[in-house]
C-alpha cells in the first residue's frame, strides 16, 4: 500500500494550497503539501521530510487529523493521511511547486484541487472542530 501524506498548514485563517507543476502527475491541480512515504518510514515521517524538501521548514509540531483509502482512476490504491502543522522552523519557500497561495477555508474549493483532497474537505465538514490550536 502506497501512503501519501499532507499537511494543513494555518496562518491568519489561512491555509496554504500548492500548485503542481506541468509535469507531474495530475498538473497544474493543486494540493496541500506532502507526498509519499519511502519504504520504512511512517505517514508522518514522510510529512516531515517532504515538507522540509519542498518548503524547506523544520516540522516542530503536527497534529494527526485523519486518514482513509483513496484510488485515483487506473492508478494504485493510497492511504491518505492528512495532518495539521501546528508549528515549523524556517521561513517557506517555495522548492517544488508552480505556484503557493494562502487561502481562506470557504474559498479552498474555487481551486482545482486533487480530488483525495476534495474528500478530505468533505470530511472537515462534517468534523468542523478537528483543527486543533495547540499540539497534542
Amino acid at each position: 500500500m502506497i501512503h501519501v501524506s499532507a499537511g494543513i498548514l494555518m496562518a491568519d485563517g489561512l491555509i496554504l494550497l500548492c500548485q503542481r507543476l506541468p509535469r507531474d502527475p495530475h498538473p497544474l491541480k493543486w494540493e496541500f503539501p506532502g507526498g509519499k512515504a519511502e519504504t520504512g518510514e511512517t505517514p508522518k515521517e514522510a510529512l516531515i521530510r517532504e515538507l522540509t524538501e519542498e518548503l524547506s521548514i523544520h516540522v516542530t509540531c503536527v497534529n494527526k487529523i485523519v486518514s482513509y483509502p483513496y484510488q485515483y482512476k487506473n492508478r494504485q490504491a493510497i492511504t491518505l493521511h492528512f495532518f495539521q502543522i501546528l508549528s515549523f522552523a524556517g521561513r517557506i519557500q517555495n522548492k517544488a511547486f508552480q505556484t503557493m497561495e494562502w487561502v481562506r477555508r470557504e474559498k479552498l474549493r474555487k481551486y482545482d484541487l486533487l480530488a483525495g483532497d476534495l474528500e478530505f474537505l468533505a470530511w472537515l465538514d462534517k468534523h468542523p472542530h478537528a483543527l486543533k490550536k495547540e499540539c497534542l
